[in-house]
């Protein structure tokens, strides 16, 4: 099961974050995404900052991963955009089944995906 990941991103507007969300649906690059208001406090070029933004997350496996932090970071508005990968260890069999049928990688031949 160590093929399946849940990414953390952080985005800068709901407009945005629902774009992504949607496009990484529909290119069938995750299962799910997750989209929640989140406020961040944290230290850029020597100021402290706070701000809103949009955290997703998104349910996926390791074969779709640098399809996703390719697509974020071309429509991320930020000059370092946080994505976070972190692995799924255990969870709903009958879930974990759902999830990989809706993937890209369950369409593409074995011998491709890197998924098993």
């Amino acid at each position: 099961m160590t093929h399946f990941v849940r990414v953390l991103a952080t985005i800068s507007c709901e407009t945005l974050a629902r774009k992504i969300s949607i496009e990484l649906v529909e290119l069938r690059l995750a299962a799910c995404v997750q989209r929640a208001p989140i406020i961040s406090v944290y230290r850029w070029k020597g100021q402290k900052c706070e701000n809103s933004e949009i955290e997703l997350a998104i349910k996926t496996c390791t074969c779709c991963l640098n399809a996703i932090k390719e697509l974020i970071c071309k429509e991320s508005s930020y000059e370092i955009t946080q994505i976070l990968v972190c692995p799924l260890i255990d969870g709903d069999a009958t879930y974990l089944q759902w999830l990989q049928s809706t993937l890209a990688c369950n369409q593409i031949s074995k011998s491709k995906a890197n998924c098993e």
